[in-house]
């Protein structure tokens, strides 16, 4: 299977020009759900990035065509808790309150919205100005 190909194949040339035809032979075997082709594509990127440590991520995606990481779900959902890491931290040093207690209250919150956190986080003076901010930009629930 296409899959394993980075293995067997010897140049990085060879992978650059051969991987856009693996990713279209995945995508064409009409027996695979979605979900299956998208886990086979994360392999080959995956084997694609053991054989050549040294690319990055966007030359990996620019090769198999790949939807970019941070328009996935997954992608999405890492670019988060990174940013809860960060201000959770911050949070902590700036207020004392524990980033695991600002954790929990970030977690609620859209990438966009933590993003404009990180942009307000210098302008909030108190913990009670954090807590209103962090409430007034909780997406409804309804």
């Amino acid at each position: 299977m296409n899959v394993l190909r980075p293995f067997i194949t010897g140049s990085e040339d060879e992978i650059r020009q051969n991987a856009p035809a693996w990713t279209q032979q995945i995508y064409q075997l009409p027996a695979l759900d979605r979900a299956t082709q998208e886990q086979l594509l994360t392999l080959l990127a995956q084997f694609i990035i053991q054989k050549f440590s040294h690319l990055n991520l966007k030359e990996v995606e620019t090769m198999l065509h790949l939807t970019p990481i941070e328009e996935t779900v997954a992608g999405r959902e890492l670019i988060q808790e990174g940013q809860i890491s960060v201000l959770s931290r911050q949070v902590e040093e700036k207020f004392a309150i524990p980033s695991s207690i600002a954790a929990e209250s970030l977690a609620s919150l859209t990438v966009e919205t933590l993003t404009e956190l990180g942009r307000q986080i210098l302008r909030i003076k108190t913990a009670a100005q954090l807590a209103a901010w962090i409430e007034t930009h909780k997406p409804s629930t309804g």
